[in-house]
Parts: structure tokens; C-alpha cells; sequence
């Protein structure tokens, strides 16, 4: 029997061996993680506490931390879980979970405020996109359709141009399917002293304009380096539009800006803008 009881001694002890290493990674694990929280880098330390709450779930310290971590990360659903948790595992931390919770109330609210404006923005582009397409089409139309063809339609009446933010879209048209897809392309910031940016940030360029054309002359500036595009300006009933015909390697790409926050300035002449 001594053999026997020798044994049975062994493996216990072995067993308090592994249980106590095995605590002791744990803490190991726990510890790191407190340290990328207050580091916050709260990618590291969701990796760490995840590891704990798998071998150690009762752990509230663990499930409070992670759940803050979530919150950080912006996994909303998954940090709620946690909290709860830590707070039914630890009424104590009740508290400082209640905190995280409104956080994470307040940023998810947030979050679906911007991605409802930037919607709200992107639909506003698509429609002012495919108004003008729609009107240009139908102009197109008039004119093959009167009398004597486009040369005898009547010329167009002289505008004033309207001055300020005109956020441009690009327009692929898919020939087989019809289906048209509007890519952003920034901004042209039109001023009423003949200059003009694209982007912000870019170089400041000028141009003329011919209220009796209508059209837009790039002198110089990202435009003009560019082949100086056909620019045509139609005032709107509510929103001013650019009409960019612009030369590249592959063809010409059609632009239509829209500025509908301006207000229009009478311009000066075109022939005394200078570049």
C-alpha cells in the first residue's frame, strides 16, 4: 500500500502544482490586461480578458474591464453582456457598469445619427445628380425635336452666377443596364473676385464667366491644367448647377456641382478678369 500511497501523493500534489500555475497565468492575463486598459489600448487588452473570462468566468474584475473595452471598440451589444455580468457577479461594481452602459447609450445613439446624416447627404447628391441628368436629357430632346433642328432653338437667356460651395459628382452610366452610379469628387469653392479652389487645401485658380454663354472659362488652376473642360452654368430654381465636361485619357468625364446655399452677386464682365 505504500507505493500506492506514494503515488496518490504525487499526482495530488502535481494537481496543486498545475492548479496554482495555472491561477497564476491568470492573474498573469488579468494583470496585462488592467495595464492595456489604462494604456488605452483596449484591442490588446479585449485579447487578454477574453482569455480570462474563458478559463476564469466568474471573474467580475475581468467581465467589467471587457466590457469597457467593447464600449471602446464600439461593440455595443457584446459590451452590455459584460457589464451586466460583472454587476450580477459583483454588485459593487453596479456603479462604474451603469457608467459604461450610458457611454455606450451615448455613442451608439451617435454613431446612428452621423450614418443617418451622411445617408440623408448621399441621397441628397444621387437626387440633385439625377435632376440634372434628367434636364439636360430633356433639353436634348427639345432641341433634336424642333423645328429646323438645335440651330433654330432660341438662345438662352444671360444669368448671374451664383458664388460659393458647389459640391461635385461624377456619373458612370452602365450603356447594357442603364444604371447609373455617382461617384463624389469634392468641392469647387467659387468666388465672386474671378478665383476659384478645388478641394481644400488645393492652389487657387481663376476664371471668367459670360452671363450670355452662360459658360465658365478656366484660366488657370486645377481646371485649366486640366484642358480647360466645357464648364456651363444654369442658375436652378433652387440650386445653381456646374456642368463639367472634363477630357481624360479614357474619355470625357461628365461633372454636375451643385451650390444651393449661396446667393447669386452680379458678375463682372468677362473680358475684365484677368488672370
Amino acid at each position: 500500500m505504500r507505493p500506492v500511497a506514494l503515488l496518490t501523493g504525487a499526482l495530488v500534489a502535481l494537481s496543486l502544482t498545475a492548479t496554482a500555475q495555472t491561477a497564476g497565468t491568470l492573474e498573469a492575463e488579468l494583470k496585462s490586461g488592467r495595464d492595456f486598459v489604462a494604456a488605452n489600448n483596449f484591442e490588446n487588452a479585449a485579447w487578454r480578458l477574453e482569455t480570462v473570462r474563458q478559463r476564469w468566468p466568474d471573474n467580475a474584475e475581468a467581465r467589467l474591464l471587457l466590457g469597457q473595452c467593447y464600449v471602446e471598440l464600439g461593440k455595443y451589444a457584446d459590451a452590455r453582456t459584460e457589464l451586466a455580468k460583472a454587476a450580477a457577479l459583483n454588485p459593487a461594481l453596479q456603479e462604474r457598469a451603469n457608467q459604461y452602459l450610458a457611454l455606450a447609450s451615448t455613442r451608439e445613439q451617435s454613431a446612428s445619427q452621423a450614418q443617418a446624416k451622411a445617408q440623408t447627404e448621399k441621397d441628397a447628391i444621387r437626387a440633385r445628380a439625377a435632376a440634372a441628368l434628367q434636364a439636360r436629357a430633356t433639353a436634348d430632346a427639345a432641341a433634336k425635336n424642333a423645328v429646323g433642328g438645335p440651330a433654330a432653338t432660341a438662345p438662352i437667356a444671360a444669368a448671374q452666377l451664383v458664388y460659393g460651395a458647389y459640391v461635385c459628382t461624377y456619373t458612370l452610366v452602365d450603356p447594357a443596364s442603364k444604371r447609373m452610379t455617382f461617384v463624389p469628387k469634392g468641392a469647387i469653392q467659387l468666388n465672386a473676385n474671378g478665383t476659384y479652389r478645388y478641394l481644400d487645401g488645393g492652389p487657387l485658380g481663376r476664371y471668367t464667366y459670360n452671363a450670355v454663354t452662360r459658360q465658365l472659362t478656366w484660366i488657370s488652376g486645377f481646371f485649366a491644367e486640366r484642358g480647360q473642360p466645357k464648364t456651363t452654368f444654369s442658375p436652378g430654381d433652387k440650386e445653381a448647377q456646374l456642368d463639367i465636361e472634363l477630357p481624360t485619357a479614357t474619355g470625357t468625364q461628365r461633372w454636375l456641382c451643385g451650390c444651393n446655399k449661396a446667393q447669386p452677386v452680379t458678375p463682372k464682365p468677362a473680358t475684365t478678369t484677368q488672370p
